[in-house]
Formats: structure tokens, sequence, C-alpha cells
């Protein structure tokens, strides 16, 4: 090589260190910039997955709250009575087998 061409090329070149540096700024800048993102859309991801669970969790209650409903009406009708009381009376009864 060339002692010119080896000035150029030289890591001493203030271009070489202005270019290293600029290099690493946009480097570390896109690594801060991912980081972030990558939180944020994290956190996002969360936010609807706990909706998703909270509208769940109303859900199991409402429906819990309509079969407890059901078998209240049930159990307070008075011909569902009759027909505990007999079968509890004679549960080997084949007429209340259909009930």
């Amino acid at each position: 090589m060339t002692p010119r061409l080896l000035r150029v090329v030289s890591l001493r070149s203030p271009w070489t260190v202005a270019l290293a540096f600029v290099l690493a700024l946009s480097v570390t800048g896109a690594a801060a910039y991912f980081l972030a993102d990558e939180g944020r859309i994290r956190e996002q991801k969360y936010q609807g997955l706990a909706a998703i669970a909270e509208m769940k969790a109303v859900e199991i209650a409402e429906w819990r709250h309509e079969r407890l409903a059901d078998a209240g009406r049930a159990a307070g009708s008075p011909f569902f009575r009759r027909a505990l009381v007999a079968w509890l009376l004679d549960p080997a009864d084949p007429e209340l087998a259909d009930l």
C-alpha cells in the first residue's frame, strides 16, 4: 500500500472517527427505540388481556347468577318439592325415573 492510501484508511483520520461516532450513535439510538417500542407493545397487549379477563369474569358472574336463579325457581316450585319428597321416600320408584 502506498503511504497516501494508508493515511486515508487510518483510524486517526477525523472522518473515520466521525463516521464511527455517528454509527455508534445510530446503533445506540436504534436499540433504545426498539426497547421502548417493545415495552409499549407489551403494555398494550397486557391491557388487552386484562380487559378480556375482566369481561370474562363479569360474564361468568352473570351466568352463575342466572343458574342460581334457575335453581331457586325450581326449588320453589311445589311440583318439584312433591317430586323430590317422593323420590327421597323411594329412590327406586320407576315412575320417578323420568322426572
